[in-house]
């Protein structure tokens, strides 16, 4: 009783970013569709099985399929690519000036 009441009082937060869609790039797949529908898998239970003692089906989730072509969509994250900043100096005549005696770099 203890930990069902715990994990009823405990709080989850929601972030609501404002993102408008027109700013992101669209998940292609490999044949060039860009709409995808929900897959399921659906297993048969025996009467056996089953909780009610009745035959019956029941379905999981497998992901997302191309609607043109009927692959499954890619859903790993892809990596942002490395942003290319201006190349440092190899080296600085710079003196800080408050350090003692100044320092070079």
């Amino acid at each position: 009783m203890g930990e069902a009441k715990r994990r009823g009082n405990m709080k989850t937060e929601q972030i609501n970013l404002k993102i408008p869609l027109s700013s992101l790039n669209k998940r292609k797949c490999k044949c060039g569709g860009e709409s995808f529908v929900p897959a399921i898998h659906l297993y048969e239970v025996s009467a056996i099985v089953s909780p009610n003692g009745k035959a019956g089906v029941i379905f999981g989730e497998t992901g997302f399929r191309c609607l043109d072509c009927g692959e499954p969509a890619d859903m790993k994250p892809k990596e942002d690519a490395p942003v290319q900043g201006p190349a440092a100096p190899e080296k600085s005549n710079l003196i800080i000036l408050g350090d003692k005696g100044g320092t070079k770099q």
